[in-house]
């Protein structure tokens, strides 16, 4: 059964509800709150939502499947592309600008976590090692998990050249007018179905980032980014 939209855009910030009643906090910025870039512009943005004092965590991202588990502490700046947490008090944030951001948090648990994912990481399976390492990271069973994909270069913008075909199924694609388009809402959500997830735990939002007003977008030439984040903001006792 297909969701039912549970995206809120407003004008500052892209966020699934589904996060705030499983008792997390998190989102994509959009345009209006500048670029996350831009450290001193995110520590202003996360104490304007009365999270002064976190630990916020962000990567040297590489395009790759490197992901990390978020603890408190430390000054490294690792070199990878997905957080994974299970300690409140703690902002995992990737930046991104057209490429997906991926939310996957538990149902039942504090564990959550957020991925960036671009062609490059989904033709190596990214979505699908999210998911299967918060499993085994964990312990927990693909049905306890919700995942949500956050706006991005949607198929109608996503044009791609013919060299790319041998990393995708023919599926993932749309031909139109001799142009070659991807869909990576399609791969993400195959991806997370391969890994035991429902299909009705998976969102998929319909935003584009080139054609949709209000986001960043490197397609369209834009250098700044947007921060997706997630965080616990209630403890374990909290969630049914």
């Amino acid at each position: 059964m297909p969701l039912k939209n549970p995206d809120i855009s407003t004008s500052g910030l892209w966020r699934d509800e589904r996060m705030e009643k499983a008792g997390f906090l998190g989102g994509l910025t959009k345009r209006s709150l500048g670029n996350m870039r831009d450290a001193q512009n995110r520590k202003r943005f996360f104490e304007s939502l009365q999270l002064k004092g976190q630990d916020l965590k962000v990567l040297s991202q590489v395009h790759g499947t490197k992901i990390f588990e978020a603890e408190k502490g430390g000054e490294n700046i690792f070199e990878g592309d997905g957080w994974v947490c299970r300690q409140e008090g703690i902002i995992p944030i990737v930046l991104v600008a057209d490429c997906v951001p991926l939310f996957i948090w538990s149902r039942k648990n504090p564990i959550f976590g957020v991925f960036h994912v671009g062609w490059r990481g989904m033709a190596k399976s990214f979505a699908y090692i999210a998911s299967t390492e918060m499993q085994r990271v964990y312990n927990v069973k693909a049905e306890e998990l919700l995942a949500s994909v956050g706006p991005h270069i949607g198929a109608c913008c996503c044009e791609v050249g013919p060299e790319i075909k041998e990393f995708f199924p023919p599926e993932d694609f749309v031909v139109d007018k001799q142009k070659l388009r991807l869909d990576l809402n399609l791969e993400a959500k195959n991806q997370l179905l391969r890994t035991g997830m429902p299909e009705n735990s998976i969102y998929l939002s319909s935003e584009c980032t080139v054609c949709s007003p209000g986001y960043f977008s490197f397609r369209k030439g834009d250098s700044e980014r947007m921060a997706a984040f997630i965080t616990a903001k209630e403890g374990p006792s909290c969630r049914k």
